[in-house]
């Protein structure tokens, strides 16, 4: 039974509270009801008989009584952080979970009321007692407490544990789903101003056909690094970036369109296994991608489901750890160590290495606080070093050996990186 629209309903879903309430119902034989944080009913179990809960709150003072107690359960089961029990202003006892968005308390689930010892004639004299107030007759009290339902403590906790970890479930899957609807519609409105923009750029350029379908390569590539520097925030930016260029160049082509995003996706894989992540587990993700993607009706699922994929990669290469990423730069070392007195680039120990030439720039970066290139011309200089103790050799042959075209280039950055220029230095030797 609905009983009005909330914040609470809007986030968590109506219908995920209706049936919350009806299937624990069901399960505990025991009346279970919604409230929002002003202690206003929102849903009732389905079959729930609440004939004496609603003879009360047939006056206004009995209303005002129940909702300020359903607070005050609320406000409870909020600081303890799980589901508590409470006697009412009627003398009977219920249970409350608290609704929580983050620390915000947006409303509270009550099971009961049930009576945790038999209707002896002291306790029904009690409730008759407290029910007077609100001008309600014994008799009526009587009847009305004959569909209260009996339940031990023991069996009163145990529903209460289950019903603080149904609860928490719910709320902690609803706001996902939020925070993720959320984060799409900001992405489509990112996509729509790029795809506008780049509208308004090529029109006033005045492009050929040609030009507004080329696709963005290099922006592909920054991706790739983004993933492999594990780079979220930026890999978001770019890929909606190239999601807007995708779209904008193929409009109404949706076969054009998945055949781009399932290569973009394939080259995003490729650069999370160079960082680490397993192969074989990206490989499924990316055959399970293309299955989502053949299935998808529209350009927006489309851009949620390439999301979700490169947040998976991302994931996946967090995980993956450091390990990996040590690998390949002692791969590369070994093989600069080996080529040493080659005109070694960036490229060719990458490939050597079989990582990407941004990523392993970046982990000489991160690893050892230098620069690829000063990484081999410090290696270079080392090597001169112990040519010159060990042997006679002219200067400008060692400079030539150890990779050196220019010995004047040679002596300039030997003397910078050690004190003294490579004439001092075999003199001192």
């Amino acid at each position: 039974m609905k009983k009005k629209e909330s914040t609470l309903a809007l986030l968590l879903g109506e219908e995920s509270l209706q049936n919350l309430i009806n299937h624990f119902a069901v399960a505990t034989s025991l009346p279970v009801r919604c409230f929002d944080r002003d202690g206003t009913l929102l849903y009732l179990s389905e079959g729930g008989s609440m004939c004496f809960c609603a003879m009360i709150q047939a006056s206004d003072a009995g209303l005002r009584a129940c909702e300020q107690q359903i607070r005050l359960a609320a406000e409870k089961s909020q600081k303890l952080g799980e589901a508590c029990l409470f006697t009412c202003h009627a003398g009977l006892v219920g249970c409350a979970a608290p609704l929580l968005y983050g620390e915000e308390l947006l409303g509270c689930v009550i099971l009961g009321p049930v009576i945790l010892w038999s209707k002896e004639e002291e306790f029904v004299a009690e409730v008759e007692q407290k029910a007077a107030p609100f001008a309600i007759r014994p008799e009526l009290v009587d009847e009305a407490l004959e569909d209260i339902p009996e339940i031990s403590c023991e069996k009163m906790r145990a529903a209460a544990d289950l019903l603080t970890l149904l609860v928490s479930q719910l709320v902690e899957g609803q706001i996902q789903i939020s925070i993720r609807n959320r984060a799409l519609s900001r992405q489509q409105a990112q996509i729509a101003e790029l795809v506008l923009s780049k509208k308004r750029a090529e029109a006033a350029l005045d492009e050929t056909p040609a030009l507004k379908r080329r696709y963005p390569i290099d922006k592909e590539r920054d991706l790739i690094g983004c993933v492999q520097l594990k780079d979220t925030v930026n890999a978001k930016r770019i890929l909606n970036e190239l999601l807007g260029e995708i779209f904008f160049g193929n409009a109404g082509n949706n076969d054009f369109i998945k055949a781009r995003l399932v290569e973009l996706i394939a080259v995003l894989s490729r650069a999370a296994v160079d960082a680490g992540a397993p192969f074989e587990l990206l490989a499924d993700r990316t055959a399970a991608f293309a299955r989502e993607l053949e299935a998808c009706p529209d350009f927006e699922t489309m851009c949620r489901i390439v999301t979700e994929t490169l947040d998976e990669f991302m994931t996946t290469v967090y995980d993956a750890g450091k390990t990996a990423s040590s690998q390949y730069l002692a791969s590369a070392i070994a093989y600069i160590r080996k080529h040493y007195a080659e005109n070694l680039t960036l490229e060719q120990v990458a490939q050597s290495a079989f990582v990407s030439p941004y990523y392993l720039s970046h982990l000489f970066r991160a690893e050892l606080d230098l620069t690829f290139s000063e990484y081999v011309l410090r290696f270079r200089i080392n090597m001169a070093k112990k040519m010159m103790k060990e042997g006679n050799e002219k200067v400008q042959t060692i400079a030539e050996k150890v990779g050196f075209l220019d010995p004047n280039y040679f002596s300039k950055q030997f003397k910078r990186l050690v004190g003294v220029s490579p004439k001092k230095f075999r003199g001192r030797t």
